[in-house]
C-alpha cells in the first residue's frame, strides 16, 4: 500500500491470519479483533495521536470472494478516500 497522506503515516498493513484481524500503521498496532464467528468487512477506528496528530477516523472496507480471498480493499481517512484496489 502506498504512503498514507498524514503526518508520520508511511505504511498500513491488514492481516487476517488465523482468525485474528489486525491493522498496523508504520508497524504499530492500531486495531485487533479475534474473528472466530464473523470476519469484519467494515472497520472504523480513530487513529492514535502518535500515528495521526489530528486523530482522524480511519475506515476500511473489504470485499471477500470465495475462500476469504480479498476482492476489493478500500481505505478512507477523515472521510476522504485514499486507497482503492480491486483484485
Amino acid at each position: 500500500m502506498p504512503a498514507i497522506p498524514a503526518a508520520g503515516m508511511r505504511q498500513l498493513t491488514y492481516s487476517g491470519w488465523w482468525f485474528v484481524q489486525r491493522i498496523r500503521i508504520n508497524n504499530q498496532p492500531v486495531w485487533r479483533k479475534v474473528s472466530w464467528l464473523r470476519i469484519d468487512r467494515e472497520i472504523e477506528i480513530r487513529l492514535p495521536p502518535q500515528v495521526d496528530p489530528d486523530q482522524r477516523p480511519l475506515r476500511i472496507e473489504i470485499n471477500f470472494g470465495p475462500a476469504l480471498r480479498i476482492r476489493r480493499f478500500r481505505v478512507w481517512l477523515g472521510g476522504q478516500p485514499i486507497y482503492d484496489e480491486e483484485a
